[in-house]
């Protein structure tokens, strides 16, 4: 039995079962989902890699809780099951008797993860400081390994003339898109790059932007694109960092939002139309800065959100398949505030499994006075109060629009 301390304690069992590695998890929570189970499958599309499977279980008083979980998992840390994997199978490494073949082969073969290492101590508040000066992987801060990847990537690209004549016309540069992609597909504690992937899915995006006329995009938007910004009610900020700082009422927006207001392919084209002009956004603050500025920062403002609509979720699969696959790197810090009571105590769960890098990226700030507070303050100190809705913490009259279908339903600020 190994004790995993996160943002609460709970006990990891594990149980071998033939070629299966189960980990049975126990939070301890009365009233709310109390149990958690992660099996290992060979992963068949993976090579000798191994993925993790997690069940909930939960008791008859703690069934909404569960499915609250479950879409929380869903809609926002997908992430989690990846770092959540790896951080277990570092346990199983360090917990496995000698001898032990199942065990050995769930680890990873870059040596084990160290449930602890980075943790942030009790109180502490992770920065929103760029992620860019803390990690290596981008230009000016690059591992002989990193650059040696960075070399073999470009090498590779020749077999491909059409996907390497595109990647040198992107308005980043070729060196730049380059490490994006290569920075996603990294891993080890040294963030080793993956060549051979990062290539793949490089050449994918080059060519989805040349089909999407993604270029084009930022001369002149698609006919569908106002009535897009009128249903998302999105404000953005240009932060003192010189990151774009999207704020959004989600929380309206999954209770209000029709996902027949656009045909399928006008919400793709206005996705891609959203994000290529925050890219050159960011482009504008690189060249302002004379450095590189490569993400943004999304507010999501969780105030009115509902766990019972649905209507949001094909708008949020049209943005995974598109955002997550082909603008990978792009989100430097995620802040969920205004959250409902259980979403924070679902969150200060979930984040026990994340590694302290991911972790970082993700804020929750309640309603409650404290919270605010905090929230404020870190909002002033990112943006310039001047900048900032006073909603906010900030001194300009400036507000975050309303949803389009919510204005529409007669909801008022």
């Amino acid at each position: 039995m190994v004790r995993v301390v996160g943002g609460y304690e709970e006990e990891v069992t594990r149980v071998v079962k033939g070629k299966l590695v189960e980990y049975r998890i126990n939070a301890g929570m009365p009233g709310t989902f109390h149990k958690g189970r992660l099996i290992f499958k060979p992963d068949a599309t993976n090579g000798d890699k191994t993925h993790v499977v997690w069940t909930i279980f939960w008791s008859p008083t703690g069934f909404a809780a569960g499915m609250v979980y479950k879409l929380v998992m869903t809609g926002f840390c997908n992430i989690a099951l990846y770092n959540l994997d790896r951080k277990v199978q570092g346990l199983a490494l360090a917990d496995a008797p000698a001898g032990d073949d199942d065990a050995a082969a769930a680890a990873p073969t870059d040596g084990p993860v160290d449930p602890a290492a980075g943790m942030l101590k009790d109180g502490e508040v992770p920065s929103l400081q760029y992620a860019a000066r803390l990690q290596t992987g981008y230009e000016g801060n690059l591992t002989a390994k990193q650059q040696k990847g960075l070399a073999d990537l470009l090498e590779a690209l020749k077999a491909d003339p059409e996907a390497l004549e595109l990647l040198h016309k992107h308005p980043d540069g070729a060196q730049r898109m380059a490490l994006r992609f290569l920075r996603a597909e990294c891993h080890g504690r040294d963030r080793d790059f993956n060549v051979v992937k990062s290539q793949k899915r490089l050449a994918e995006t080059l060519r989805f932007r040349r089909d999407m006329g993604a270029d084009a995009m930022l001369v002149k938007a698609p006919p569908c694109y106002t009535s897009f910004v009128d249903i998302g009610g999105e404000l953005e900020v240009i932060d003192r960092e010189g990151r774009v700082v999207v704020f959004s009422r989600a929380g309206l927006l999954s209770v209000y939002m029709d996902p027949k207001a656009l045909m399928d392919e006008e919400w793709k084209q206005c996705v891609v139309c959203l994000t290529e002009r925050r890219l050159q956004m960011l482009r504008e603050s690189s060249k302002r800065l004379g450095h590189e500025v490569s993400a943004t920062v999304v507010v999501y403002d969780l105030k009115g959100m509902s766990f019972a609509s649905r209507n949001i979720i094909p708008f949020t699969k049209v943005i995974n398949s598109i955002a997550a696959v082909h603008y990978p790197e792009m989100v430097d810090v995620i802040v969920l505030c205004n959250a409902p009571g259980i979403f924070s105590s679902i969150w200060s769960m979930v984040k026990g499994f994340l590694d302290p890098v991911t972790r970082s990226k993700v804020q929750v700030y309640s309603a409650g006075k404290q919270d605010k507070e905090r929230l404020f303050s870190t909002f002033r100190a990112m943006i310039d109060p001047a900048k900032l809705p006073k909603e906010y913490g900030g001194d300009s009259s400036i507000v975050v629009p309303l949803p389009g279908p919510a204005i529409a339903a007669g909801v008022k600020l």
